[in-house]
């Protein structure tokens, strides 16, 4: 009885006349807002509350069947498989400030590599934990974590936005401890505006003044001067809830690129699904965690991949980093930052499995150095 219920909740999320057992939810073309949808959908068919991401522990109409059938509370392990591979050494993906593991999957399924994929979930999604404190606290965990399926090194780490400095973070710690670190790459990462630089800091402000300005005079006085009010708090206080509110709302938007310099904001084609009480919590901890976080300087060489239609970060990462990072490889792509994860994520992919293509070699030969003890 629960797969049939399944499958007709499944046809109609995802648009499809009909699904087999085991058809893969992502290779009909799920993603993070149809797992929101489908697991809204669930709560109101079957009477269960439980986190989307679980979809990644079970993506097939069968084996999403057989886990709600479990009567028990529903916990979503930290450590996920996203895709498998051969026997060497995986790579690990750190989510952004969302603390899902459904925002990278879009990455992962598009990297070309024989290597599995793993992706880290933020704990509490599922309601049963308290989430992280610090970023300190998610890079301890995440750490133990990749550890406990590659206890030695060289670690490959990719991080989107905040997950960027949690794998900045974890690379560290692992260079301290003697592992060995083959890849990090940031995907359009940057601390918080109080730990930037002076000059950076004051081009950021100064941008976005002119933005504001530019607001006052095309949409009126009121909602400009409204808007630079929130600059303004931005630049004095920590997060607060109402400012996380705003950004989970307008995190839901996709900035219109296709009109040249003429950019607007465009609302998605489908219905929001707003977050749970417990995805709140994650993003708010995840907040306090990058506003209070100061990155150490790492040396080694991070492949940092820009989003080249600016919003509010840093226009110049090499600003931001250059100091901080001995060997600092920037590329960039047409799009902006949401759209990293969305609709970029092929080009975004791409970037990394030519990252990833060049480290090949140099995984294989430390293998064998590891295995032979020389």
């Amino acid at each position: 009885m629960m797969i049939e219920t399944l499958s007709f909740i499944w046809r109609r999320v995802l648009g499809v006349s009909s699904v087999k057992a085991e058809d893969n939810f992502f290779d009909l073309g799920g993603d993070r807002l149809l797992a929101d949808e489908l697991f809204a959908e669930i709560k109101q068919e079957c009477g269960r509350d439980l986190a989307a991401e679980l979809i990644c522990v079970a993506p097939t109409l069968a084996s999403l069947a057989e886990l709600l059938a479990q009567p028990a509370a529903l916990k979503v392990p930290q450590l996920l498989l996203l895709k498998s591979g051969t026997e060497q050494p995986p790579i690990f993906l750190m989510h952004g400030i969302s603390g899902s593991v459904l925002e990278v999957v879009p990455i992962a399924r598009r990297i070309q590599s024989q290597r599995p994929i793993y992706a880290l979930q933020a704990r509490g999604v599922d309601g049963l934990e308290q989430p992280f404190g610090s970023l300190e606290e998610f890079t301890r965990s995440y750490v133990k974590a990749i550890q406990s399926v590659q206890p030695t090194g060289p670690y490959s780490l990719i991080g989107y936005s905040f997950g960027g400095l949690v794998a900045l973070e974890m690379a560290t710690t692992l260079r301290e401890s003697g592992k060995d670190v083959s890849l990090l790459a940031m995907l359009d990462s940057y601390p918080a505006n109080r730990h930037l630089r002076f000059r950076p800091r004051v081009s950021r402000f100064t941008r976005r003044v002119r933005e504001h300005a530019f607001t006052i005079l095309n949409r009126g006085l009121a909602q400009g001067l409204d808007k630079l009010g929130v600059l303004q708090s931005e630049e004095a206080t920590a997060p607060s809830s109402k400012l996380l509110s705003w950004t989970s709302k307008y995190a839901q938007l996709e900035l219109d690129t296709n009109s040249g310099s003429d950019k607007r904001v465009v609302a998605p084609s489908r219905p929001v699904q707003y977050s749970s009480a417990a995805r709140e919590g994650i993003r708010l901890s995840s907040y306090n965690a990058w506003y209070h976080y100061r990155p150490r300087r790492y040396d080694g060489t991070v492949h940092f991949i820009q989003a080249a239609v600016k919003w509010v970060f840093p226009a110049d990462p090499v600003s931001v980093w250059g100091h901080l990072v001995r060997d600092l490889k920037v590329a960039r792509i047409g799009c902006n930052h949401l759209q990293m994860t969305t609709s970029h994520a092929g080009a975004v992919a791409s970037k990394l499995s030519e990252c990833l293509a060049a480290q090949e070699v140099y995984v294989e030969q430390r293998v064998l150095r590891v295995r032979s003890g020389t």
